[in-house]
């Protein structure tokens, strides 16, 4: 059995949605187009930080070990 066509069985609320409102399970936007733009904005982030912990831990603190 294909993957695809086993995803719409299992998508199953867990309680009834309130008196008007119907559930809606339809994944919109592109994930395949949203990931590599997060990735490109997350890790120079997290790359300034870990070098910035790193600069402060060998030249202001003079003191680094395994825990970091």
């Amino acid at each position: 059995m294909q993957m695809a066509s086993l995803q719409g069985d299992f998508i199953l609320p867990a309680l009834k949605p309130p008196p008007g409102v119907t559930s809606h399970f339809v994944i919109t936007g592109n994930p395949t187009k949203t990931a590599p733009i997060l990735v490109a904005i997350c890790v120079p982030i997290v790359t300034a930080f870990v070098w910035a912990r790193m600069y402060t831990k060998i030249r202001v603190v003079k003191s680094h070990g395994w825990d970091d």
